[in-house]
């Protein structure tokens, strides 16, 4: 007979593992946009984040270090937008892939 002690022990360890197993796998993360789901793949380059947040600083005569890219995603059109903030100040960038500003508005 298996003592009470070992088979808690043997029934806690397949747990342990079983768990591990769960959660060690990660879903892809997705967000939505105008009811369109977009794959977390889908944000701007990094450049892109920052010749956003260079020309936010500059319209709206703020220091550049405190501008900073929240959130992007890719649009229908094929341009990025990019989400900052500021301040507490949230601001919308919209950019294409060569790095040309569409607009800025505050959000």
């Amino acid at each position: 007979m298996i003592k009470p002690v070992v088979r808690l022990s043997a029934v806690s360890l397949v747990l342990f593992f079983v768990s591990g197993c769960a959660t060690g796998q990660s879903e892809p993360e997705f967000e939505t946009q105008g009811g369109q789901v977009l794959s977390s793949t889908d944000t701007a380059p990094a450049d892109l984040q920052l010749t956003c947040s260079s020309a936010v600083a500059s319209q709206f005569t703020l220091p550049p270090e405190k501008v900073l890219p929240v959130s992007s995603s890719k649009l229908p059109d094929g341009n990025f937008e990019v989400r900052l903030t500021s301040d507490g100040r949230n601001y919308v960038c919209t950019v294409d892939n060569n790095a040309n500003v569409v607009s800025i508005v505050p959000a």
